[in-house]
């Protein structure tokens, strides 16, 4: 990962190129993006959710860059209501690394620790809001 003392240039890197995620975005460009963000911050994988907010449902679509096996296990664990770096996406527009985002509850602990477990040791979170109760989080490590 970047040293904490460049990561305001890399941010602004990363910021352009999240831009080029449109609407109109496949998700072979999400993936293309996140592959040279994760490069830009000198990360090693990268992952981007879809969180969209319907009337009595919400739905979530992932887009690896890393080691699938995280999402099966993450899946399996329900994370998405627990994800401490999630729920910093829905609430803010703020990109943030992961230390700066505290896992406040024993789930949100479990979350951090398997990221942990598949490599996420440090990474960004930035978060990218859109109409219709659609945000997207896009984490880097």
């Amino acid at each position: 990962m970047v040293a904490r003392d460049d990561i305001g240039q890399a941010l602004a890197e990363v910021s352009q190129l999240a831009a080029r995620l449109t609407d109109e975005a496949t998700d072979a460009d999400a993936c293309e993006v996140l592959t040279r963000a994760a490069v830009v911050l000198q990360g090693k994988a990268a992952f981007i959710t879809v969180v969209k907010d319907e009337e009595e449902v919400e739905t979530h679509r992932t887009v690896l860059a890393c080691d699938p096996s995280w999402l099966l296990q993450y899946e399996g664990q329900g994370a998405f209501a627990d994800d401490p770096w999630l729920e910093h996406a829905r609430h803010s527009s703020e990109p943030r690394l992961f230390f700066d985002i505290p896992a406040r509850t024993e789930r949100q602990r479990a979350v951090v620790t398997l990221a942990r477990q598949f490599g996420f040791a440090a990474g960004l979170v930035v978060p990218i809001h859109a109409p219709q109760g659609v945000a997207r989080l896009a984490a880097l490590y």
